[in-house]
């Protein structure tokens, strides 16, 4: 690739990033207004019509007979999506918080999520990193930054996972193709999705009520987090390509 082309493909994607980071924010100003809006009286009486619906849907919803077979169906969504990227686990997260009891849907968040790591990782560690690790090959200064000390980085790692913006498969199949240790890859990995998983499973739990607090502020605090997120991922990729001139 040219230095032309590949300067106008840095300048496509700082862009698009910026585009994507200011939407994201300015998203979650708007959702902040609708909550402020949503005290209002005429608009709590509006919506006192529609809340006995959704209250209705949630009970018909939670009152699912064959617990066993939902639960195996979400492990079993989670295993598929480890080799086909179907849904984001955002999304995943969502829905499983709408069909079960939070402490529930936390746990089960979890185990789906721990299997998904885990098959990913070892298909990296068996057939290597793929895509992802043949740029970072490629590329001294985004490799430098994935390591530490000659080793793989689980600060990194961690910031990964923090940030959801990061593709979840390729990073698994990187780390577990690089010889990261796995016990520690699973704790590293779980600690920074946390945040993110609990705040998704809550927001799926509280989607029959969408104008109170515990669905706006949770996905109001999401979306303004990613937002920021992909600005400094954003700063941090045009430095690495400034330091590579």
């Amino acid at each position: 690739m040219s230095a032309s082309s590949a300067q106008k493909k840095n300048q496509a994607r700082k862009r698009l990033l910026n585009f994507l980071g200011g939407l994201l924010l300015t998203l979650a100003v708007v959702l902040v207004v609708i909550w402020i809006c949503s005290r209002d009286p005429e608009i709590m009486g509006w919506y006192a019509k529609y809340q006995t619906s959704l209250t209705n849907m949630e009970t018909r919803i939670m009152s699912i007979d064959n617990v066993v077979m939902l639960i195996s169906a979400i492990l079993l969504f989670y295993l598929i999506k480890s080799v086909v990227p179907i849904i984001p686990i955002s999304a995943l997260c969502f829905l499983v918080g709408a069909v079960m009891p939070l402490y529930a849907a936390v746990s089960i968040n979890i185990l789906g999520l721990t299997i998904m790591l885990t098959v990913k990782f070892f298909w990296g560690r068996k057939l290597g990193g793929g895509s992802v690790h043949s740029v970072l090959q490629k590329n001294e200064s985004i490799l430098r930054f994935f390591e530490h000390d000659g080793n793989a980085n689980p600060w990194i790692l961690f910031v990964t996972r923090l940030v959801p913006i990061f593709p979840v498969n390729s990073v698994s199949q990187l780390y577990g193709a690089i010889g990261f240790d796995y016990p520690s890859f699973l704790i590293v990995s779980l600690g920074g999705f946390m945040p993110n998983l609990v705040s998704y499973t809550i927001v799926g739990r509280h989607m029959y009520d969408p104008l109170s607090s515990k669905f706006l502020i949770p996905l109001i605090i999401i979306i303004a987090i990613t937002g920021v997120s992909i600005l400094a991922v954003n700063v941090i990729l045009t430095r690495l390509g400034e330091g590579k001139k």
